[in-house]
């Protein structure tokens, strides 16, 4: 498989499983989440984002090939919606 968006790297947003919140339960609701900043470090890409709720999320990412994760941080605009900005190509 090719990737192509960021989604084909990281998955849907819903089922990122690689994060720590502020917010009770197993998982922030990512359902219309926004991106809030985007982080990285050495060959990690860190995703802060905030549900509708208001819930805090911080999802954490290794990606080894520095080109695609300059190109990963461009595309998560801060601001954007999580679910439209891993639908970009990379």
């Amino acid at each position: 498989m090719s990737v192509k968006t960021i989604r084909d790297l990281f998955g849907d947003p819903e089922g990122w499983a690689n994060h720590f919140s502020d917010g009770e339960g197993d998982k922030p609701d990512m359902n219309g989440a926004t991106i809030v900043d985007v982080f990285v470090s050495g060959e990690q890409i860190a995703i802060y984002t905030k549900s509708k709720q208001g819930i805090d999320a911080l999802s954490l990412f290794f990606v080894r090939d520095p080109e695609i994760r300059a190109r990963i941080a461009q595309a998560l605009v801060p601001g954007s919606n999580v679910n439209e900005a891993v639908a970009m190509a990379i």
